[in-house]
């Protein structure tokens, strides 16, 4: 009887620990020193993803940049045309009026020949002298330009032509009525002009 009291009496024992029951101290801080060092070989390897995607851009575009093709350098004509200036002003526009022609011919030439290497042929110049025309001489070579006439292939030819269409004699014609006229009250006049063979053919 007294064995089955004391039996009755003992207090029960603690149950062993286990995970539901909670965890001890030391076990905390393994997890904890777990979950650190987890998370700084995560970091580790996002550094690491980051630099290697970091040098394959950079790579990336050194491909591309030596693909790319490179600015040609200029030649050194054309260098020595870009610091090139002409020592005068180009000519003022032509409105077609007769008595400015001869000095409007006179700068284009000049102009022409100062700047030889702005003009290296004909269809140059005269594109040149088109583009100095203002008015009715303008639309004048603007529907030879549209026609394609062969004078826009030649300076002299399309000077000639615009004479023509100025209704201007050539410079033959008007000296030889400029002697004929003098001739009439000077003997020496025509004396001069008999002796001039070209003027007489």
């Amino acid at each position: 009887p007294d064995s089955e009291v004391r039996e009755q009496v003992t207090p029960p024992r603690p149950p062993p620990y286990s995970e539901t029951a909670g965890q001890s101290p030391g076990d905390t801080e393994h997890v904890t020193s777990l979950a650190n060092a987890s998370l700084r070989r995560s970091l580790r390897l996002l550094e690491q993803v980051r630099r290697q995607d970091r040098n394959a851009l950079c790579a990336e575009i050194d491909k591309l940049q030596a693909t790319q093709p490179t600015a040609a350098e200029t030649p050194p004509q054309m260098q020595q045309l870009k610091l090139r200036r002409c020592p005068v002003e180009p000519p003022l526009k032509y409105d077609g009026r007769k008595e400015g022609f001869t000095t409007f011919k006179a700068q284009c030439e000049l102009y022409m020949h100062l700047c030889q290497n702005d003009f290296p042929d004909e269809k140059t110049k005269v594109g040149f002298l088109i583009n100095q025309l203002t008015g009715t001489v303008a639309r004048w070579a603007t529907a030879k330009r549209i026609a394609q006439d062969p004078i826009l292939n030649y300076t002299t030819a399309f000077l000639d032509a615009l004479e023509k269409f100025l209704g201007m004699a050539s410079c033959k014609e008007m000296a030889i009525c400029e002697i004929k006229r003098l001739m009439a009250g000077n003997r020496l006049c025509y004396i001069l002009y008999n002796q001039i063979p070209t003027l007489n053919e």
